[in-house]
């Protein structure tokens, strides 16, 4: 049960510096399912070597922007990143849900058009 200040379970694990650091190196350290699903996607979509290499590292950037590059930003000013990311942290917040929406419109339609153009005919 939460103690009677309010806080809850998961509120209290995220204190402790030990589940912080090993939770921190498991995070960073191991590849995410997303990464290896992304990257074994690439492989299989028999692109050039061009194409692979060029779709590989928009994926890696992506990756980086959303991980280190808040890192990089609380080392190197963290006073205007911790506001920087509160900013983003709200506004994904307010517009998360449409934003996934729309990507997955997207994606959705892309999936359509290829299924249409790769029926035999």
């Amino acid at each position: 049960p939460p103690k009677a200040s309010g806080e809850s379970k998961i509120e209290r694990y995220l204190q402790s510096r030990r589940l912080a650091f090993v939770l921190g190196v498991i995070l960073y350290a191991l590849p995410s399912p997303i990464y290896l699903g992304a990257v074994k996607g690439i492989a299989d979509a028999k692109l050039s070597t061009s194409n692979e290499l060029a779709t590989l590292a928009v994926t890696v950037a992506i990756m980086l922007w959303l991980i280190e590059l808040p890192m990089l930003m609380l080392l190197v000013v963290p006073g205007r990143a911790t506001s920087t990311i509160e900013r983003i942290n709200a506004w994904s917040g307010r517009h998360g849900r449409q934003l996934l929406v729309f990507a997955c419109f997207g994606a959705g339609t892309y999936l359509l058009i290829r299924g249409l153009v790769d029926l035999p005919g």
